[in-house]
């Protein structure tokens, strides 16, 4: 049995009161031969024993939804423990279980929101000697309110108090949800960055940090008694003061304009540090309110950056400067936007969105290593199926099911096991999502017209040239061709632990979706709807027959000269395009939409807005960067780090660099020379593993050069003129 223990009932709201932080303290002597502390916490938790600090990581232990998963960390602290007078204590935060949304997604009213609890034991071996009760002591901590997806208040003058008013704890409900082990990367600090300009402004001052990023602003201060500093955090400065506006209208319910990013210090007198404790930001820059000129240093604040400890797995890099800035913001926006699961941005919503991560788990997976991490989550996302149906956000309660989701973003039962497998080799991460994937498409037969097609979800999404999200293809083409992908990855999956005839099932229902979506939507190697994101995704996911091919490509190209040579697609579309390019050689095509800095590209990104992290969506701007317009008038800006627009960092190890993973062991080379760059090189990781390619014009020739340590390469060149071998490293010369 686990007993948890709260502090009080009463939780931390804005509309309500305020709530402290709770604090927990446990005096105990020990004379064990071992010592293992698991904990287990509904919200957050930092714990410490004897004085030291031993959590995991940032934001311990996960952010879920108790009624469908509980988590607990160990510990193993026997060299922290003496014979007599030990101490534990526990700090405890919001975190997922008590979130004053400001978002419209309900998590203010969630069914689970409760005041932060949480169970410890204290084992010897196998039998536990300490665990929570109301022998336990509980304070009312500096922290006044915490709010992860707002800020935190803390009231340095309380620290002098802070063990003379105690409180005997509560017995609290034990939570309803699956007890496991929290087995994700602990999120670690990154980076640390000190200001690169200091601007004063009216109320105040805008620290610049250079570069987008999350986490959270160190203070250091010689500050006076009971002075008041507020730390807001965004993405732009307009007219020399903090916008704030991208990430507060987005539409959805209401916002506390006064809490948003915003973190609140009350200082005691003399120096003093502070770093909170249970919240994060996505921001580049901070504006700081209540200090004088003195205290407006470079040394106030530092921005302590943090994101789940993945490792880097890989690197590219070529001859194109913008390709190169391109592929910095993808890796990134991708990392900033890693706090446990990937969420969709990491300021204004900090969501899990499970279409984003549709669309970035093989870049993620060419860059970092995220398996412990997707993993995690795709408990979550199997905790959240009802019925067989999914929501479009991952943690939630029931925000999600009717509105924000179906195919596109149903895709996560699919594309994550799929790309866990492709990168890994471990079919126990398709075994483990297959009874969910059954349950999916016994749900989904419900969600069929009469002709065979779906118009279940969102479609395709930030679809360049509409207005905000107003899509210009049809969502039955998008979420038809989508279910088409997601039909075709599950035959896999369904193969690869041996369900023959479930596989055999699965690709029969994808060949009648294709021959419905042929009936209504192709003709003459075209997608009726005349959009470039239905082509593409058509070509993409097979819709095609073989013979169609050539007039198919012709008529994207067509679309394309339509649209003034640019493109025109949105995060799926723009998840295939490039690949549609490069496999029939055009590759230099590709390269010249992708780094143009004519709006909409990503050389418009980062050369004409000097951006460093992935938007939202591509909207065109005035030509300045200290007023930022929207060109047509519109007041909507968008989120400036959002990872799903970073997929075309996959094609630059693909197609330019042509590091193709085939699996866990197989490495394709074959690189696209025809794309009008000098050089280009990248390396990967996989399991020991490594792979680095070089490819660089030599007048008349290319060398490519192979460094392999492990993996079996399959090079496909064109004419190779001769060739090097030096132990691991081979170098081909090839016609230019």
């Amino acid at each position: 049995m686990r007993t948890y223990i709260a502090a009080t009932r009463e939780y931390n709201d804005i509309a309500k009161g305020h709530v402290c932080a709770p604090l927990f303290k446990k005096v105990f002597d020990y004379d064990g031969a071992s010592a293992r502390i698991e904990i287990s916490v509904v919200g957050l938790y930092r714990l410490w024993v004897n004085g030291t600090e031993i959590t995991k990581g940032w934001l311990a232990p996960y952010f879920s939804n108790p009624n469908q998963v509980v988590y607990y960390d160990e510990y193993d602290v026997g060299g922290l423990l003496q014979k007599k007078d030990n101490t534990i204590v526990v700090l405890l935060g919001n975190g997922f279980v008590n979130s004053n949304s400001h978002g419209g997604w309900q998590f203010d009213t969630a069914s689970y929101r409760a005041a932060p609890k949480f169970y410890l034991g204290l084992y010897d071996g196998a039998q536990r000697v300490l665990t929570t009760d109301e022998g336990w002591t509980a304070y009312d901590s500096p922290i006044t309110f915490d709010d992860y997806r707002n800020g935190e208040w803390y009231d340095a003058r309380k620290e002098s108090a802070l063990f003379s008013d105690s409180k005997k704890p509560l017995i609290a409900d034990t939570p309803m949800g699956f007890y496991k082990k929290c087995e994700s990367q602990p999120i670690k600090t990154s980076a640390e960055y000190k200001p690169v300009k200091i601007m004063p402004c009216k109320g105040g001052y805008i620290y610049d940090f250079g570069c987008n990023d999350s986490g959270v602003c160190r203070l250091c201060i010689d500050g006076k008694d009971g002075q008041k500093i507020v730390l807001t955090h965004g993405e732009i400065v307009n007219d020399g003061e903090l916008d704030m506006t991208n990430l507060t209208n987005i539409g959805h319910g209401d916002i506390q304009l006064e809490y948003v990013q915003k973190d609140f210090y009350i200082c005691k007198a003399g120096t003093q540090t502070y770093t909170p404790s249970f919240v994060y930001h996505g921001f580049r820059y901070v504006y700081v309110e209540g200090i004088t000129a003195e205290q407006a240093t470079a040394d106030l604040l530092t921005f302590v950056a943090f994101h789940n400890d993945t490792p880097v797995r890989g690197h590219f890099s070529c001859s194109n400067e913008t390709i190169n800035k391109v592929q910095a913001c993808a890796v990134q926006s991708v990392l900033s936007n890693f706090h446990h699961f990937p969420t969709d941005c990491p300021h204004r919503e900090k969501n899990g969105w499970t279409g984003d991560a549709v669309i970035s788990a093989e870049y993620m997976y060419y860059n970092i290593e995220p398996t412990a991490s997707l993993r995690e989550w795709l408990v979550n996302i199997r905790g959240a199926q009802k019925d067989g149906a999914l929501p479009g956000i991952v943690p939630t309660d029931t925000w999600g099911y009717e509105w924000g989701g179906g195919m596109g973003w149903d895709n996560i039962l699919v594309e994550l096991p799929y790309q866990m497998y492709r990168f890994t080799g471990e079919k126990k991460y398709i075994e483990e999502n297959i009874d969910a994937l059954e349950n999916y498409l016994d749900f989904i037969k419900t969600k069929l017209t009469d002709e065979g097609l779906t118009d279940y979800g969102l479609g395709e999404w930030v679809e360049i040239g509409g207005d905000n999200w107003v899509r210009q293809t049809p969502t039955e083409v998008g979420n038809s061709l989508n279910y088409i992908d997601f039909m075709a990855k599950a035959a896999f999956m369904f193969e690869v632990v041996g369900k023959t005839e479930r596989a055999k099932d699965v690709a029969q229902r994808r060949a009648d979706m294709i021959a419905a979506f042929r009936k209504k939507y192709v003709e003459n190697g075209a997608v009726n709807c005349n959009t470039q994101t239905g082509q593409v995704l058509a070509m993409a996911y097979g819709v095609f027959m073989d013979e169609e091919d050539g007039a198919a490509y012709e008529r994207l190209k067509q679309l394309i000269a339509r649209d003034n040579d640019r493109m025109k697609v949105g995060c799926f579309g723009l998840k295939n395009l490039f690949d549609l390019f490069s496999d029939r050689g055009d590759a230099a095509k590709a390269v010249e939409l992708i780094a143009d800095p004519r709006f909409p590209s990503y050389g418009y990104w980062v050369e004409k807005r000097g951006l460093t992290t992935m938007p939202e969506g591509f909207q065109e701007y005035e030509d300045t960067l200290e007023h930022v317009r929207r060109k047509d008038g519109n007041s909507f800006i968008v989120s400036l780090n959002h990872h799903f627009l970073g997929t075309v960092s996959a094609w630059f190890y693909k197609a330019l660099a042509g590091l193709n993973v085939v699996s866990a062991d197989v490495v394709r080379v074959s690189p696209k020379f025809a794309c009008g760059l000098d050089w280009v090189a990248a390396d990967f990781e996989n399991g020991g593993k490594k792979i680095a390619v070089r490819w660089e014009r030599q007048g008349e020739e290319i060398a490519l050069t192979v460094d392999n340590d492990g993996f079996d390469v399959c090079v496909e060149l064109g004419e190779i003129v001769r060739t090097e071998r030096t132990g691991n490293r081979t170098v081909y010369y090839v016609k230019a």
